[in-house]
């Protein structure tokens, strides 16, 4: 059982006082000057991150370049094995490691990477491999529980234990995972899983804090790992079992076959997925090739492949500013 970490909290500035008096009104200069500056601020660079996690590293990369390097690495306690990825619509990312922990990092920027996380959530289930922060929740996928059964971890922002932590006796021996929230905002939570070691996959619909009993989805890809839904409602998800071969496959969230299914030959084994803002392109994390290719949704014809040496087992891929809230 991994030990509870309290979470640090304080407030930062100090009460604000009225002040007497009429405020100075300002002049054409100054007035022009507060206008200029504020039309030169600069609007964050939009990053791409990826997670390693046989490596203990996440990745940080300029979005809008070809490179192949890195603008920063992160590495070292607390990482040892990061997985999934989520940033949220304020620019933090969550990282899920393997460890037992989700961590959270206030906005990433491009100049480095940050120097600790910012909250740090315990998942006593101790092996969270995907993770997305909704509303006033935060949730993790378990592909191995305390019990031998996956499971969905759910805490609420800024409290390090679970608020719950939701299972089902359909999710087993099932290895797969995913887990994500509706892109417009809604306040869905969807938990992907695998009914056994090789499948079929599943989807199931949790209530936002995880109470209740799950709601599932008609889809039953033959095999699942990684999840994502984009602004349409349109899920993305790997099946390596897929009947042509290794595919990422589209569905819309009332149908059980997709809509339709990209069979590459750069496609080998998809784990992670991330839409950019508009949902024009689509970031593929492939653990077999150790890729990162930014691909269009409809034909998957690739736009950019990030590879790096020394890339072990890739796993999450999460790009800021997000689709998504």
């Amino acid at each position: 059982m991994v030990a509870t970490i309290a979470a640090l909290t304080g407030c930062a500035g100090g009460d604000r006082q009225a002040q007497s008096g009429a405020l100075p009104s300002l002049g054409a200069s100054q007035a022009f000057g507060t206008l200029v500056g504020k039309a030169k601020a600069k609007k964050p660079t939009p990053l791409l991150f990826a997670a390693d996690y046989g490596s203990g590293a996440i990745y940080a990369y300029d979005l809008a370049g070809q490179g192949q390097s890195p603008l920063w690495t992160l590495s070292g306690a607390p990482l040892k094995y990061p997985a999934g990825l989520w940033v949220d619509g304020a620019l933090n990312l969550y990282v899920s490691d393997q460890s037992g922990y989700v961590f959270e990092y206030d906005a990433p920027a491009a100049a480095g990477p940050p120097s600790s996380p910012s909250f740090t959530y315990v998942d006593p289930n101790e092996f969270p491999v995907d993770v997305a922060a909704c509303g006033n929740y935060v949730y993790a996928a378990n592909s191995i529980g305390l019990d031998g059964a996956q499971s969905l971890t759910v805490w609420t922002k800024g409290v390090a234990d679970p608020l719950t932590i939701a299972t089902s006796p359909r999710y087993g021996d099932g290895v797969g995972y995913g887990v994500t929230c509706d892109a417009s905002g809604a306040g869905h939570v969807f938990f992907g899983f695998d009914y056994a070691d090789n499948g079929p996959g599943g989807i199931d619909e949790w209530a936002p804090d995880g109470s209740g009993t799950p709601s599932p989805l008609p889809m039953l890809p033959a095999y699942l790992e990684g999840l994502a839904k984009n602004q349409a409602g349109v899920f993305v998800l790997g099946d390596p079992f897929a009947a042509q071969g290794d595919a990422i496959q589209f569905y819309k969230e009332t149908a059980k076959s997709p809509t339709h299914q990209l069979i590459k030959s750069w496609i080998g084994n998809p784990v992670g997925f991330a839409y950019e803002a508009g949902d024009k392109a689509l970031w593929v994390a492939d653990r077999e090739y150790a890729t990162l290719s930014r691909i269009t949704p409809a034909k998957g014809t690739v736009l950019n492949t990030i590879v790096k040496p020394g890339f072990a087992n890739l796993d999450g891929v999460a790009v800021s500013p997000p689709d998504h809230p």
